[in-house]
């Protein structure tokens, strides 16, 4: 008696299940076969065919590895689930569009260029810090920017081998792609502007410390390398670039001494361009202020705190620094005596009052009367927290107030109101509640009643909302509001953080 048939009636009827299962396990095995020849079919096909295009080399190389490992196996089924899960877990289009492949290489090196900002990030925020000398930090609210500039450049880039086959697919996306690469193009630009222009400073800083260490060991320094310095500091108020007060710990001497140094050669040389009898000494009026205060170096002494309140009764080793960095510079600079001798009388009143010699208008050159008054109004400016705004208001009008009462030159002392109340660059609060940044002083004259008209441009509404660009507020016109504060350097990165962060 032959096989019952599965779809014999007669074989049916006896409820023979069994007999029909195994027909089906004969017709799987020729049913897999006819797939693998046919699989070997596009093989060989593919392998006799020319790599016409280089860039499809992965595709290809990836059939003949498969091929090969069908050719060596028996075990067809395994090898190719193996390979569909690589497709799964991987997957890239077969062929990219030359768009595409111009963002990702375009892609590539905005993520190499924020790498090596990175590296100069740690390494200026970090690894020089333990020496103490490195200057300004960077501010936190930049850090934040770059934070989030190469988390935005690498979501981009990792959205390309994504894509679809399809050429129209790609193309689509591609323009989403472009459009967040130019935003983290236009936001490295800032990135490096900021880290650039915090090197310069740092620069400076590091270079005075090293003349200052060189002064304090009594050794002759070359003028030439002062000079580059206050240069540069020349050339920043010539360009009308804004006033940037450097802060740094008092407790860190060295670096407070030449942070203060640098701000005071910076407030000299813009009031010595607005005078004759200045300007054309100007050099060297700004290379003497880098060093007058040298002379509390060599004692280890601490800056006293509150002195620019009481003249009349200084610390004795306020007093002494004078002597000291007199002398100092006479051995390091024995041509220059215009540098001992701002040093030695540069706390002097015209009254007598001053110290450490109790001299008179009539022993008071010119040049000391320009210092005594931009070191006061520099040293006024500066006091207090760290975390507080400059003072540049009250320490205006306390300067000038010494002018009245005959302690200071009263015609020196005015040319201070050419920086005005508020400087330029100097981030305020008005009176009602926004936020800005003073652009210009035009009404900055010799007039102290002229000195409140400011361009501001504004970065926070009264409401705390956020204009989509600066709003500029001309107070020269107008009265109101008024300017009621400045801002700390914490209180300014929140503020043009996430707006605008090229203005930090």
């Amino acid at each position: 008696m032959g096989k019952p048939c599965f779809f014999c009636p007669h074989c049916a009827g006896r409820g023979n299940l069994s007999s029909g299962l195994e027909f089906m396990n004969m017709t799987e095995p020729q049913m897999l076969l006819g797939k693998i020849a046919a699989l070997r079919e596009r093989l060989e096909k593919t392998a006799r065919e020319p790599l016409s295009r280089p860039e499809d080399g992965p595709p290809h190389d990836r059939i003949l590895e498969l091929r090969s490992r069908l050719e060596k196996s028996d075990d067809y089924d395994t090898i190719l689930i193996q390979d569909l899960k690589k497709d799964e877990t991987r997957r890239f289009p077969t062929q990219w569009t030359s768009q595409a492949r111009s963002l990702l290489v375009f892609g590539k090196n905005l993520v190499t260029e924020l790498k090596d900002l990175g590296n100069s990030f740690c390494l200026l925020e970090g690894l020089l810090e333990p020496q103490g000398d490195t200057g300004q930090k960077f501010s936190p609210a930049l850090i934040k920017v770059y934070k989030e500039t190469a988390s935005m450049a690498d979501t981009a880039l990792r959205m390309i081998p994504n894509f679809p086959d399809s050429p129209s697919g790609q193309l689509q996306l591609c323009a989403g792609v472009e459009a967040i690469f130019q935003v983290v193009s236009q936001r490295l630009r800032i990135l490096k502007g900021a880290c650039a222009r915090n090197e310069n400073e740092i620069h400076k800083v590091r270079k005075l410390v090293s003349l200052h260490g060189q002064i304090i060991r009594g050794e002759e320094v070359h003028l030439a390398e002062l000079h580059a310095i206050g240069d540069t500091l020349l050339q920043e108020a010539r360009r009308g670039d804004p006033l940037v007060f450097l802060r740094e710990d008092p407790s860190r001497l060295e670096r407070h001494l030449a942070c203060k140094s640098i701000t005071l050669a910076r407030v000299i040389a813009r009031v010595s361009l607005q005078d004759g009898s200045y300007r054309k000494d100007a050099l060297e009026l700004v290379c003497a202020s880098l060093v007058m205060d040298v002379g509390f170096l060599p004692g280890e002494h601490s800056v006293p705190e509150g002195v620019e309140k009481n003249w009349d009764t200084p610390p004795r080793q306020l007093e002494s620094h004078c002597w000291t960095g007199s002398e100092l510079l006479k051995i390091s600079f024995p041509e220059q005596s215009l540098y001992a001798e701002t040093a030695l009388k540069h706390h002097e009143n015209l009254d007598g009052s001053g110290f450490p010699s109790g001299l008179k208008a009539a022993d008071l050159s010119r040049a000391v009367r320009l210092f005594s008054a931009c070191e006061r109004y520099v040293s006024r400016c500066l006091s207090g927290p760290l975390d507080k705004g400059i003072k540049s208001k009250s320490a205006l009008a306390t300067t000038l107030q010494d002018g009245e009462e005959g302690r200071l030159d009263k015609q020196v002392a005015n040319l201070l109101l050419g920086l005005s109340f508020y400087p330029c660059g100097t981030a305020v609060e008005l009176s009602d509640g926004s936020m800005g940044m003073v652009l210009a002083t035009p009404n900055s004259t010799l007039d102290e009643s002229q000195t409140h008209g400011q361009v501001i441009a504004i970065f926070r509404e009264a409401d705390g909302t956020v204009p989509t660009r600066p709003r500029i507020l001309d107070l020269v016109s107008h009265s109101s509001p008024s300017i009621l504060r400045c801002l700390s350097q914490k209180e300014k990165e929140e503020v043009l953080s996430g707006s605008h962060p090229e203005w930090n």
